[in-house]
């Protein structure tokens, strides 16, 4: 559990590749940056991906109410 890495969005995935092919990182204008976890260059190398719950089934059963 100590080296696990979990990427939430498919941007952060994204930004990772980016990162280990050694392209150079735009400065981000993005109101959320202070909320993102910063960008390790040593460290990120993601090994798993959260999957929200409504997903695994698909949008159709998500919705489907419950009694």
């Amino acid at each position: 559990e100590e080296t696990i890495m979990i990427v939430k969005t498919p941007e952060d995935l994204e930004v990772s590749r980016q990162v280990q092919q050694g392209y150079e990182l735009a400065e981000e204008t993005d109101p959320n940056k202070g909320v993102k976890t910063p960008i390790n260059k040593n460290m990120n190398q993601y090994t798993h991906w959260e999957i929200h719950p409504s997903m695994i089934f698909g949008i159709c059963a998500s919705i489907i109410p419950f009694p």
